[in-house]
């Protein structure tokens, strides 16, 4: 083969990888951004502890985030908008919580570090 024809080759074989990879891999980086913010927010819905924890007097004060809206049969979270109608439910969360402080403040801390790369 003559330096011509390893020259046209070589620029033949690399259009044809450009154009592969142009038209095989497409990369949205739109979309990519929206699955990643919608796949953050899903994160810290569930990294939620739905309480707050005050210590008081060597004992910690369990205080639940839900509220009930007036008019409304469900009680929702006041930080990540869950809805329950299970008066159960929340008083299980909240006994959890209060025998589990250290746990609840790993989880809190990881969830203000998923809101933080979320804003940023």
């Amino acid at each position: 083969m003559t330096f011509v024809e390893i020259l046209s080759l070589i620029i033949v074989t690399t259009l044809a990888i450009i154009a592969i990879v142009k038209f095989a891999i497409k990369f949205d980086y739109v979309k990519w951004r929206e699955y990643k913010d919608k796949r953050i927010k899903e994160r810290i819905e569930e990294l939620c502890t739905h309480t707050d924890l005050e210590p008081i007097n060597g004992s910690v004060r369990v205080t639940s985030r839900f509220h009930k809206p007036p008019m409304s049969f469900v009680w929702v979270c006041g930080d990540c908008g869950i809805t329950t109608s299970d008066l159960e439910y929340i008083n299980k969360v909240s006994a959890y919580w209060g025998k589990n402080p250290d746990i609840w403040l790993k989880q809190v801390k990881k969830r203000a570090r998923l809101v933080k790369k979320r804003r940023g």
